[in-house]
């Protein structure tokens, strides 16, 4: 069976019900985000600056708290 890629894009509104569900497909490896790359928050206007020049494929991630 040949693997196949699905690109979807939403927005989700901040709605527990929806944020437990996309945690779920994440956690199953249903969905898998795309991430551009991950920029620390002291170079979070680095990160902006970046989105008005390139067009990245996935999110820039700008963490706020240590995992």
């Amino acid at each position: 069976m040949l693997s196949q890629t699905v690109r979807v894009f939403f927005v989700v509104e901040p709605d527990l019900t929806q944020l437990e569900k996309i945690t779920q497909l994440i956690d199953s490896g249903r969905l898998k985000p795309m991430v551009d790359r991950v920029v620390p928050l002291l170079r979070a206007r680095e990160a902006y600056e970046a989105l008005e020049q390139e067009h990245p494929r996935g999110k820039v991630v700008i963490p706020i708290a240590p995992h």
